[in-house]
């Protein structure tokens, strides 16, 4: 019963004053599609896109689709979320090495274990006056690393063991420095310690891996970016471990070891931190609806603007009735019945802060169809607008090749833009 679901939502009383449109999609993904064309269509019309943002209610829903999108018209997106450093690949190597350098003496430790520092691109350590050679000449492929485990003796070994084993077998060819690093890191780690050694770590990742991603990467250059956030990240982390590891250890609350600094790092990348991250000033800012308080960009489109979606009804156990029931407060049920109207102000306020976002033009998007194949309701945050609304046929045009503009998005572009209503994609 959505209409009685709608009672939980705030009116939103902010009118835009700029020319705004209303794109229907069928799906979700062209949905997306249709907000990057968009920005393309404005592109091309000389508008700069410094001067353009997408916002969604909640990014991690669009963001394949509107990375596609964006490649697709050779745009490069910029998402303004927070990084899970621990997903990425420079955290995993420390967290690798950690778990090796804590095995000390004759403790065993398995081939996976030994092996997890090279899968995630370690490089060997040197001078700086000799790092260079070596180093820009490392690699290990993934085949080198089967090859390896393949080999290997079923049974957990000494670190000192497995270097021994890596220097003498012939499927571990071309791993001597690394069989050799395994025989000389510190076994008690001091901050110093942390610092020179994980440091130096993803001082190397820097040199040496971070170019070969770059050479891999396709031209939006994402994988590099993410990359490239990651060891600034990990470098501000390290200094904090050094630093958390230094007073625990020496107030007794943890011991003196790397499974310690394994556990500090995991802990201290796995905080969420109290600011969005931007890798790319050149890029198309895609943002969330919660940061456009107090912006002001003359572009703005917006996605997600379907019941459901925008805004967001959680699922629930209960069967509909039982819902009702509770939130009617019948029978005495009234104190457990969520505070719904709270979480549906936070979304209005989102919404009003995007549509005053806007100085020169407003776009809204939404789509018909959930993933399902269930129809989809336009969001009741729409009511507050009187914009024109394209249907999901002039939309499809919109997509097309070659790219035919509706009239009334033809309204939301710059004036000299009027004479253009079509154009390729």
């Amino acid at each position: 019963m959505p209409g009685r679901d709608n009672r939980y939502v705030p009116d939103v009383t902010v009118t835009p004053d700029v020319p705004g449109v209303v794109l229907s999609a069928r799906t979700l993904a062209m949905e997306a599609r249709a907000a990057v064309t968009v920005v393309a269509a404005l592109r091309d019309r000389g508008v700069s896109i410094r001067d353009i943002v997408v916002v969604a209610p909640d990014i991690a829903r669009y963001e394949r689709q509107l990375r596609r999108a964006a490649v697709r018209h050779e745009l490069v997106p910029t998402l303004w979320t927070q990084l899970e450093l621990a997903a990425t690949e420079p955290y995993r190597l420390c967290a690798a090495v950690c778990a090796v350098l804590d095995a000390d003496g004759d403790a065993p430790v398995s081939i996976e274990t030994v092996c997890a520092p090279l899968e995630h691109g370690w490089v060997p350590p040197s001078s700086a006056s000799t790092a260079t050679t070596e180093a820009a000449e490392w690699g290990v492929d993934t085949a080198t690393l089967r090859r390896v485990r393949a080999a290997a003796p079923a049974t957990e070994q000494s670190r000192a063991a497995w270097a021994a084993w890596l220097r003498d077998t012939a499927a571990a060819s071309g791993l001597a420095p690394y069989a050799a690093w395994l025989t000389t890191p510190p076994a008690v780690p001091t901050p110093a310690a942390i610092t020179d050694v994980l440091g130096g770590l993803v001082d190397r990742y820097d040199a040496v891996r971070l170019p070969e991603i770059r050479a891999d990467d396709t031209p939006a250059l994402l994988e590099t970016e993410r990359a490239v956030r990651a060891v600034v990240r990990l470098e501000e982390l390290l200094e904090r471990v050094a630093g958390k590891y230094g007073e625990w250890t020496a107030t007794g609350r943890a011991p003196a070891s790397w499974a310690t600094v394994g556990r500090l790092c995991e802990s201290l990348a796995t905080q969420r931190p109290g600011r969005r991250e931007h890798g790319n000033a050149r890029a198309l800012d895609i943002i969330e609806a919660s940061d456009t308080w107090a912006r002001s960009d003359p572009y703005v489109v917006a996605v997600g603007l379907t019941d459901g979606v925008w805004p967001s009804r959680p699922a629930s156990p209960l069967p509909p009735a039982a819902r009702h029931a509770v939130l009617a407060g019948t029978d005495g049920l009234a104190a457990l019945a969520p505070r719904l109207r709270w979480r549906g102000y936070h979304a209005a306020d989102a919404f009003a802060d995007t549509m005053a976002a806007a100085t020169q033009g407003l776009v809204l998007t939404h789509h018909t169809e959930t993933q399902a194949g269930a129809p989809a309701a336009p969001s009741p945050f729409l009511a507050a607008t009187t914009f024109d609304s394209v249907a999901p046929a002039a939309v499809r045009g919109l997509l097309a090749k070659p790219r035919s503009i509706p009239p009334a998005l033809t309204a939301v572009f710059p004036a000299d833009s009027a004479s253009s209503s079509n154009s390729p994609e």
